[in-house]
């Protein structure tokens, strides 16, 4: 299925914002993933969250990820799948590291496929142990459109997504893996979200408990060869934790 982005839409997100505007976004299996790591994810700035030199920004769309492979894949899809180019990413870089900024960031450029100008690398929170990447595009009508048209209507378009795929990027986001007691958990404080999670394990038939983890919701399955077989993670570092 398409959905088709018609000059009503683009009127009323847009409001003659010169961002790239795809002029159509088929709900085909990537798609679907990169909803559904948005979902977990939810990383955004809206329109006018933020105002440099008297000016208001414009909303950004994308993701915050540790992995590679969950950045490159989100990358990927935004050029591939929403015609978007005019792409940033962010490099968070632990404060105990002693590194060269230019030089991660002439790696980083070479590694994504990014203009070096569009790469800014900082050192991140006194907790960050790892090199984490955001992804995004300053686009105010992306994020509108998939906000109002695509994450709000995810229940009506259940029949529409691939949900084994929407499932794996919200898996890809919000999933940890208990190696000692084999099983997949899935934690949230958005009740919307959670719903969702139920809705595509309850679809794909993967029996699952929910307990709460002080203030957010946690979903556990213990199924782990129907996660494997319907689901899986799109990084190989989780893939691997979860086999016996």
């Amino acid at each position: 299925m398409r959905i088709k982005i018609d000059s009503i839409l683009v009127r009323k997100y847009s409001k003659n914002n010169p961002s790239e505007k795809p002029s159509e976004i088929q709900m085909n299996n990537e798609v679907s993933w990169m909803i559904g790591f948005w979902v977990g994810d939810n990383w955004s700035n809206r329109e006018g969250s933020v105002v440099r030199r008297g000016k208001r920004s414009s909303g950004k769309f994308g993701i915050n990820n540790n992995d590679e492979e969950n950045i490159s894949r989100f990358l990927k899809g935004l050029r591939n799948q929403f015609g978007i180019n005019n792409i940033k990413i962010d490099v968070q870089v632990p404060r105990n590291q002693k590194l060269r900024k230019e030089v991660l960031r002439d790696e980083v450029s070479k590694r994504f496929g990014i203009d070096p100008s569009h790469v800014n690398v900082y050192f991140g929170s006194p907790w960050r142990k790892k090199i984490g990447y955001t992804v995004y595009t300053n686009n105010t009508f992306l994020l509108r459109l998939v906000f109002n048209e695509i994450y709000k209507k995810i229940p009506e378009l259940m029949e529409t997504l691939s949900i084994s795929d929407l499932m794996q990027g919200i898996a890809d986001s919000e999933g940890t893996v208990d190696k000692a007691n084999m099983l997949v958990s899935i934690t949230n404080k958005d009740k919307f979200v959670l719903d969702i999670v139920e809705r595509c394990l309850e679809s794909l038939n993967i029996e699952f408990s929910k307990r709460q983890d002080r203030d957010r919701t946690r979903i556990d399955i213990r199924d782990i060869k129907g996660f494997e077989e319907n689901i899986g993670f799109n990084t190989h570092r989780n893939e691997s934790s979860c086999q016996r």
